[in-house]
């Protein structure tokens, strides 16, 4: 009994301590959502606290879309730790006249049900508010299980009143009408995944090897063969190969999103190419300017995304690893290009419209 309370008791602190530091990262926004302003107010819920960057690229390019054009709200971000965390008294310190926006991505559906529930959550507890979804793909399995949770979401996303969701690739918009209704298919709204937003150029610098940055999780398609064939090609070229990936194993609090980016964005910059099956590999590359072969990963939504940025000459997406093979040695001779995001931007002032409810 008493060694099984002296391995207990460690727990329990340990336990005790993350607790009283949830309360001090969280406090400051319990504060902002007390205080009293004449500012209308828009309330960012959902954004990451995990170790998925890619996550932390769409909240970064959220909350800098909302600072850019949202001068007359206060902008409030609750990760979706948090509302888990204080959700009761979250829901009480929210008004009815607040605009509601869910964190973009692509957890809608089947694949992430931690996160399918949460937005579930946020569509139940604000029934009264303006919710509005920033770009997501939505993709449920053609199972007994996906079909099950389709059902699900769509007796909770049809009942809210007030729900617009933005889709980044086409095959979410049939969903989508699916889940709210035909008769609100105005309130799906095709635009980019918003880390297409950003822009995140440097000065030229010179840039080496090749980086691979492949997935390891239940979107992969490619095969481990595929993969090793694809690096022994580059390696037979006499490129250097490095190796890095969107997901670190550990917590990324908001405080420390920044830092964690830009390390992961300088990879991008200081190399000649990226092969890559991650949707946001392929969108740092695009955005630093940086070569890239991108593949698709289970849900597709690698290539649906592509479709919007298949005019920068420098991105291109393979089929299947042969064409990745035929692109090796054009892509790896592209310099000096230079990312721009000008034709996205009135696809992008449709997130404003419906956020503003501007027809």
């Amino acid at each position: 009994m008493k060694s099984a309370l002296k391995m207990l008791i460690p727990k329990l602190i340990k336990g005790k301590i993350s607790n009283l530091k949830k309360n001090k990262n969280y406090k400051t926004v319990i504060n902002e959502l007390k205080e009293e302003n004449n500012k209308k107010r828009i309330i960012l819920i959902g954004t990451p606290e995990h170790g998925n960057l890619g996550d932390h690229l769409i909240a970064k390019g959220e909350l800098e879309f909302l600072q850019d054009h949202f001068l007359d709200y206060k902008i409030i971000e609750i990760t979706g730790e948090h509302f888990r965390y204080q959700r009761n008294k979250i829901v009480n310190l929210i008004n009815n006249e607040d605009i509601i926006a869910i964190t973009g991505g692509g957890f809608l559906g089947s694949l992430w049900m931690i996160e399918e529930e949460l937005v579930r959550d946020i569509i139940k507890y604000f029934s009264c508010n303006k919710i509005v979804i920033f770009p997501s793909t939505i993709y449920f399995e053609d199972n007994a299980f996906g079909r099950r949770e389709f059902e699900k979401s769509k007796k909770i996303y049809g009942k809210h009143k007030n729900l617009s969701i933005c889709v980044r690739d086409e095959k979410s918009i049939n969903i989508a009408k699916q889940l709210i209704g035909q008769e609100n298919s105005s309130k799906i709204i095709y635009t980019p995944d918003i880390a297409l937003y950003l822009n995140k150029m440097q000065k030229s610098i010179n840039r080496e090897g090749i980086l691979f940055c492949l997935r390891e999780d239940k979107e992969k398609v490619l095969s481990e063969r595929d993969a090793e064939e694809i690096e022994r090609c580059a390696e037979d070229k006499g490129i250097s190969i490095k190796k890095t990936s969107t997901v670190i194993p550990r917590h990324v609090k908001k405080e420390s999103r920044d830092k964690e980016l830009q390390a992961l964005l300088e990879e991008f910059i200081k190399s000649r190419l990226v092969i890559t099956d991650r949707l946001h590999g392929m969108i740092l590359a695009a955005i630093t300017g940086t070569p890239c072969i991108a593949m698709d990963n289970s849900s597709g939504k690698v290539k649906g995304v592509y479709s919007w940025i298949k005019y920068l000459n420098y991105i291109t997406f393979a089929n299947n690893v042969d064409e990745v093979y035929k692109c090796i040695d054009e892509y790896l001779s592209i310099k000096d290009q230079r990312y721009t995001n000008k034709e996205l931007m009135p696809a992008f002032g449709k997130i404003e419209k419906v956020l503003r409810n501007v027809e």
